[in-house]
């Protein structure tokens, strides 16, 4: 145990090192041949670009190859990626030495971005191209409607089935729908820059620090901004969105909920996100036999009640041009992969049977 994170610190300490064990361990199952340096630094004093001091515990990845793609499951309603690149640096955050009391555990990070869908850029594009100045929330739901079939067809499109996904429910109210089409094509690319993990009111939760990577991307996210900081304070519509997509309303949480005032994600569903699935593969029927992550969801039983939580992550390698992209191991290949706990909590290999 760090020095000064004993008692219910602890347990925030634990709840930042399982999101970060779960993420590389899941790539391990997923990707067994990978190959991947793991570091520790204690009390680091300089260097890493920052302050002296600011950093207690650093934890340095080095991956093979790079970038590394975590495509979430469709039926988390996300139209993101999350993203790790070659060098990946993840910290514990050192406490002001003024601070009496620990309320938070903050982990920082370098190298992992939660990108868009490669589409969502060009289909905005030719919306603006035709809407010009009418460029609204109604318009483009009005136009998303006319031309979705032509510029996002299931075969293909990732954006096109999670859009489906949350608006094909019975239950789904149509501005919900008018919503969820202007959000995700106004979506752009950010860097995570870090986590902080508090006690809150139910148990353990997290708020995310998020940057935009380019001028033009702080510009396009003031559309969304405003819109998801009420959104997210307005507690009958964070109540509706845990029915409809729980995953994406606690990402929600994460992203605004400090902006809001207030609480953040439940840790333990926000880190489902970062979490790799055991078992996915498309749906029977429908525009759903297009999609691969279909299945990849909790297992619940005929009255509704999870029986097996399960991870929303299915992790892509880079492909070079004109090669066909590699597949991570199937399912059940998955569940058998031997693995090596997460180096920041410094455990023995273990086996998962």
């Amino acid at each position: 145990m760090l020095r000064g994170y004993g008692g219910k610190q602890a347990e925030l300490w634990d709840a930042g090192c399982e999101l970060v064990q779960r993420m590389f361990l899941g790539l391990r199952r997923q990707h067994p041949t990978l190959g991947m340096k793991f570091e520790v630094e204690r009390d680091v004093q300089s260097g890493l670009g920052a302050p002296p001091d600011d950093r207690a515990l650093v934890l340095r990845v080095a991956l093979d190859v790079a970038p590394l793609r975590g495509e979430v499951a469709t039926r988390s309603r996300l139209s993101n990626d999350i993203v790790l690149q070659r060098d990946v640096c993840i910290w514990l955050i050192r406490p002001l030495a003024a601070a009496t009391e620990l309320k938070a555990v903050a982990l920082g990070f370098e190298g992992v971005t939660f990108e868009t869908v490669s589409e969502i850029a060009s289909i905005r594009q030719h919306a603006k191209k035709d809407l010009g100045a009418d460029f609204n929330r109604e318009s483009l739901y009005s136009w998303w409607e006319r031309n979705k079939a032509k510029v996002a067809p299931f075969e293909s499109s990732k954006l096109r089935r999670v859009i489906e996904s949350m608006n094909d429910m019975v239950v789904t109210p149509t501005w919900v729908k008018k919503d969820v089409v202007w959000l995700r094509l106004n979506s752009v690319t950010v860097r995570i820059a870090g986590l902080e993990f508090l006690h809150g009111s139910s148990g353990i939760t997290t708020y995310a620090d998020i940057t935009t990577m380019t001028e033009s991307d702080r510009v396009q996210t003031k559309l969304v901004d405003d819109i998801m900081r009420g959104k997210v304070a307005n507690a009958t519509e964070m109540a509706l969105g845990m029915k409809l997509a729980a995953s994406g309303t606690n990402l929600c949480r994460a992203w605004y909920g400090k902006q809001a005032g207030v609480e953040g994600a439940c840790v333990w569903k926000f880190m489902k996100l970062f979490t790799a699935a055991e078992w996915w593969g498309p749906g029977s029927d429908g525009w759903h036999r297009f999609d691969h992550s279909w299945l990849a969801v909790d297992r619940k039983d005929r009255f509704g009640r999870v029986q097996a939580e399960h991870g929303r992550l299915i992790w892509h390698l880079p492909t070079p041009a004109g090669q066909v992209a590699e597949k991570p191991l199937s399912p059940v290949a998955c569940t058998d992969t031997a693995v090596s706990r997460c180096a920041c909590r410094r455990r023995h290999t273990s086996h998962r049977t």
